[in-house]
């Protein structure tokens, strides 16, 4: 049975949480989480009166491409006891969260995957890659003619960094695709880490004008070869001086140690103020958001395009058949002859119908889809991140107008990489 738990039912909707993923949730951190469960899209699978399954959806607001600031839900904590998998629970949690998002309006759920074989079946695609660089100890060499930074670097304790940070962030947040805006909840979670952990954990802040531009949230700590490490945890710049003054502060704290930094965008700038590119060394890569096109019309409608263009898609939904159906992506500027003349289907409509069907979200007859895909597949490529050219050769894309996959990338082209550090 799935149902929203009673308020009595609450601690054991956490029990199952932690038993889920073997994490603890204890002390002040699960009396956030309980009050953070206040008014919240919570869902869970019942077997009989054992409460087996969990699912936790938040609104939030998610920047798009434009950047264009979209109502969206954030998924976290979808769980099921290990006893009880295999049985449909999951299915029914995420096919149930779908359902309410789409009833409310909300045009897009995102996630971040425990495991990356789960959510493309349901929809989801991987739309973004995060990075974990490192630079080792003897490699800290930046270029010498780097522009002197005109601001100062702050020290900030736990309260400080709690009232500078977030705007930091939203600054970020509202102009980099695929980011989500922070409650109140992630925020305490996140700096309170700070102040309980055994290891040194520190906030520093970047100033200029009498305004905090930048931050980075760092870590040190001793690998088990002895060797000194400064994890950058969260490295937030609204400016590039910022960005650069906060580098040079990192790179400069310990010449003996290894500085490492995961969940980093795949642009990431650092590279290019080394004297040797080569020794920013890429660790590891992988998917960092999977984003979920609940109402595709809004998908397409709201985002922005920085590219002239028109292309039309013929998507296949089975979790939400009203996404089923040929759509027009981009903002109708591209001339009727931008594809071979032999290649475009015959069109019986009238002019004024063709115009207002050449609109960014616009349905329009089967007989117009030059490529087509499933909802996983659009949703990976909808920021940009992830080109159809690659998925056309990976045979996720199919391809009704020779040339349509390029067309496609050059419609949903961002100047911006969607990055998320949010999830």
């Amino acid at each position: 049975m799935l149902r929203r738990p009673e308020p009595h039912e609450l601690d054991r909707f956490v029990d199952c949480v932690e038993s889920a993923f073997g994490t603890p949730i204890d002390g002040p951190r699960r009396d956030r989480y309980l009050a953070a469960l206040d008014g919240q899209h919570v869902l869970a699978c019942f077997d009989e009166a054992e409460l087996v399954g969990t699912s936790v959806g938040y609104h939030a607001r998610l920047t798009v491409p434009g950047p264009v600031h979209v109502n969206a839900v954030v998924l976290e904590d979808i769980a099921v006891l290990p006893a009880h998998r295999g049985q449909g629970h999951m299915t029914q949690l995420i096919t149930a969260q779908l359902a309410d998002a789409h009833a409310r309006g909300d045009a897009f759920v995102i996630l971040d995957a425990s495991e990356g074989g789960i959510y493309g079946r349901y929809g989801f695609g991987p739309a973004m890659q995060c990075v974990t660089y490192a630079i080792d100890a003897d490699a800290h060499d930046l270029l010498a003619d780097l522009p002197a930074t005109t601001g100062r670097i702050l020290h900030l304790d736990p309260v400080e960094a709690s009232d500078a940070c977030p705007m930091v962030f939203e600054a970020v947040q509202r102009v980099t695709p695929g980011e989500i805006e922070r409650s109140s909840w992630p925020w305490e979670e996140h700096l309170d880490r700070y102040a309980m952990s055994d290891c040194l954990r520190l906030c520093v802040a970047h100033e200029q004008a009498g305004l905090i531009d930048g931050y980075v949230l760092y870590m040190t700590s001793v690998s088990g070869d002895e060797r000194r490490e400064i994890l950058v945890e969260e490295l937030c710049a609204a400016t590039s001086s910022a960005y650069q003054a906060l580098v040079v502060y990192v790179l400069g704290l310990d010449r003996s140690a290894r500085v490492r930094m995961p969940g980093r965008p795949t642009d990431e700038p650092l590279r290019y103020m080394l004297r040797d590119p080569r020794a920013l060394h890429t660790i590891d890569v992988r998917d960092s958001a999977w984003l979920r096109i609940v109402d595709l019309h809004q998908a397409l409608e709201q985002r922005g395009y920085e590219a002239p263009g028109r292309v039309v898609i013929q998507v296949n939904d089975v979790q939400c058949p009203w996404n089923t159906g040929s759509w027009v992506v981009g903002d109708g500027n591209s001339p009727e002859d931008s594809r071979p003349r032999d290649s475009r289907p015959r069109d019986s409509r009238s002019d004024s119908e063709r115009v207002l069907g050449s609109r960014a979200g616009a349905r329009v007859p089967a007989s117009e889809a030059e490529l087509v895909l499933d909802a996983s597949t659009f949703a990976a490529v909808y920021l940009g991140g992830v080109e159809a050219r690659q998925l056309l050769r990976a045979g996720r894309v199919t391809e009704v107008v020779p040339g349509a996959a390029t067309r496609l990338d050059n419609v949903l082209r961002c100047s911006s990489r969607p990055h998320c550090l949010s999830l």
